[in-house]
């Protein structure tokens, strides 16, 4: 998934420079002005493609590291033999430090 994301701002950018090129050919300047408006809209999903793909690694990170620390948070009561309401009352104060 993270890849098509990438593989799509990769195709935007380039549909965005055909655009460019097109507008550069000399067609009437309304035509032009379209054509550098599809680029620059071509562009912007570019940037948005991308930006997407490093919000969602970024989540992954935040992710395995929460994921790593209720692990660990689950094992301590268990090692000072905590159960019940003593046990989730740690769990609590453990993630939320």
């Amino acid at each position: 998934m993270l890849d098509d994301a990438l593989n799509r701002a990769k195709r935007y950018r380039e549909l965005a420079k055909g655009c460019r090129r097109l507008a550069a050919i000399g067609f009437s300047a309304e035509t032009q002005s379209h054509f550098l408006r599809m680029a620059e809209h071509y562009g912007t999903l570019a940037e948005a493609k991308e930006a997407a793909h490093t919000g969602a690694n970024r989540a992954k990170a935040e992710w395995a590291k929460e994921k790593e620390k209720w692990a660990d948070c689950q094992k301590q009561p268990k090692e000072q033999k905590l159960t019940g309401r003593k046990s989730w009352s740690f769990l609590a104060s453990c993630m939320t430090s």
